[in-house]
């Protein structure tokens, strides 16, 4: 396994996710209470990417809302901004499923993110 730094800790604020890709793996790194953690970005059921979970959007009436997906930092999930599957971000697991998504190992070291693969 090789650690392969994918951003500073600076760049995803507590609570917020960001997409990366490393070798080819499309990966959402997750900050949650300051640990950092990496599942796999495409969503199971409808091949959505869960790192627009957050991300803004224009809607019918022209107003920005909040994106769809929602990150639980107290219980460390998040779901899909697709159709809102749950996921746990220590384990992959969809509770009403137990289908998995992987997950990755995600370290900090000197201020950056590393994620090992």
């Amino acid at each position: 396994m090789t650690k392969h730094t994918v951003a500073s800790v600076d760049e995803i604020p507590e609570g917020e996710v960001m997409g990366v890709e490393v070798d080819g793996i499309e990966i959402a790194i997750v900050n949650i209470g300051g640990e950092f953690y990496g599942i796999q970005n495409v969503c199971l059921h409808r091949r959505q990417r869960l790192h627009t979970a957050t991300q803004e959007r224009i809607n019918e009436e022209d107003c920005i809302t909040e994106g769809p997906g929602v990150i639980n930092q107290e219980e460390c999930w998040m779901t899909c901004p697709g159709h809102d599957w749950k996921f746990d971000l220590k384990t992959g697991e969809n509770p009403a499923t137990g289908k998995r998504m992987r997950t990755f190992e995600v370290s900090t070291e000197d201020n950056e993110i590393q994620v090992e693969i």
